[in-house]
């Protein structure tokens, strides 16, 4: 049984196994270049967003979406609490995750994870009360296949146990690059370390939207300078693929 992917841009993604239909980290209203908008998003089942910055819980995108599907909302225990705790979702339909523990939702197994995020800049005030810690990444098994995705991440010793412990079919990691706050040079060498430590099948790199990203380039330079092989996918907003 395979996993249908689309790229909606950033970190974004809809994914669909069997018939359960999930989103991470929809930010799609202001997401340039983004195909798919809020208000046309007619079914999704479960949504899963590794923390709470603009980005990735989507200036309030995400939440929307869980209002008006009705979708399971699995996120950081500290953000489903902030959303409860301002009525803007109900407690019933939040699912607190903790690093470091497995769960299971709809017959879907994953184990969340937890690493450093890297230094970004200040947020408005609406926005930086909004819990952006802990920054978690989610590995899903899908029968055979393993798929895992970090909105965003530093890289650390626990890749490696991670690489070692499992064998990833599917990557989704950070590459960040110019106008993120981060040098594109640091961002793309955390990528390729995370790329290293892992030994993903294929990789997906996220958190920018350029179909002519100099990042990628430099990505590509990297990994073959270190002689890592890995299928990588190109960032073509709208890509759909399957695993």
């Amino acid at each position: 049984m395979t996993v249908r992917l689309e790229w909606l841009g950033n970190a974004a993604f809809r994914m669909t196994y069997k018939e359960t239909v999930f989103f991470v980290d929809p930010w799609l209203d202001e997401n340039p270049g983004c195909p798919l908008k809020t208000g046309e998003v007619r079914h999704a089942d479960i949504l899963f967003v590794t923390h709470g910055h603009p980005g990735h819980w989507g200036r309030g995108d995400s939440v929307k979406i869980a209002n008006t599907t009705g979708a399971l909302y699995v996120a950081p225990k500290e953000l489903c609490n902030y959303f409860v705790s301002k009525k803007m979702l109900p407690d019933s339909q939040v699912y607190r995750v903790e690093p470091g523990k497995k769960y299971e939702v709809k017959g879907l197994p994953f184990e969340v994870f937890s690493a450093p995020h890297p230094p970004v800049p200040s947020f408005p005030a609406w926005l930086a009360e909004v819990p952006g810690e802990p920054n978690c990444g989610y590995l899903w098994s899908f029968g055979s296949k393993v798929i895992l995705n970090f909105g965003d991440a530093e890289c650390t010793p626990l890749f490696e146990e991670i690489g070692r412990k499992y064998n990833i079919d599917m990557a989704m990691l950070p590459l960040w690059g110019e106008g993120m706050g981060i040098s594109m040079e640091y961002g793309v060498g955390t990528c390729a370390d995370l790329i290293a430590a892992l030994k993903p099948a294929k990789v997906f790199p996220t958190n920018r939207y350029s179909e002519d990203n100099p990042a990628m380039r430099l990505l590509a330079s990297k990994l073959q300078e270190r002689k890592i092989k890995v299928e990588v996918f190109p960032q073509k907003v709208g890509l759909t693929f399957e695993i």
